[in-house]
């Protein structure tokens, strides 16, 4: 082997590294480039929503309806206390939609917020003070953490308007109380009888 053999060898063993390399941080820029869009999504999210409850009249509400785990995970519970699972619930986002529908229509101060995780879907319904949306469901942009991130604007924004969590998820209802929202679980907000 001569030494212009080594060099050469050496120049495609670096170039090889190189192309590796350079593969590896298109990809993490293809990775931040999504996490960047994400997180746009979910501060616009916010703000629209902030933007929603300035327009509330002075002491009006704000509800936010856990989406997901309003439909997979509540159960009302029976007039003994114990969770009735023969009861009545609801089951699909149009029903969900539907129940926000008419606690919006009864409540004339209150806009009602229904947050998602997952990838946007067109909601069959729409009406005035209803919101729907979808946090895409990946990491930081997910459901529970947009709905802090709004109540943490909210309340660092000192507007006169009040905050109700509809949700069974201890973890949010304990984060989201910490920033004076008032949270109820579903069985206790739906009237599902």
């Amino acid at each position: 082997m001569h030494f212009n053999d080594i060099i050469r060898d050496e120049r495609v063993l670096r170039i090889r590294e190189l192309k590796d390399e350079n593969a590896r941080l298109k990809a993490e820029i293809a990775r931040l480039s999504a996490v960047n869009a994400a997180m746009e999504k979910h501060v616009a999210l916010a703000v629209l929503s902030a933007r929603d409850a300035a327009m509330l009249p002075k002491d009006g509400s704000i509800v936010i309806l856990d989406g997901w785990n309003i439909i997979l995970g509540a159960r009302p519970k029976s007039i003994a206390g114990s969770v009735d699972f023969n009861a009545p619930r609801i089951r699909d986002r149009d029903a969900l939609m539907s129940e926000a529908i008419q606690y919006a229509d009864a409540h004339q101060d209150t806009f009602v917020w229904i947050v998602y995780d997952g990838a946007e879907e067109s909601a069959a319904m729409s009406a005035p003070r209803v919101r729907i949306s979808y946090t895409g469901g990946e990491g930081s942009q997910r459901a529970d953490r947009l709905i802090i991130d709004f109540l943490r604007m909210l309340s660092l924004s000192g507007q006169a308007v009040h905050a109700i969590l509809v949700t069974a998820d201890r973890d949010l209802g304990r984060a989201a109380e910490k920033l004076k929202a008032k949270v109820i679980p579903p069985y206790e907000f739906f009237d599902l009888r």
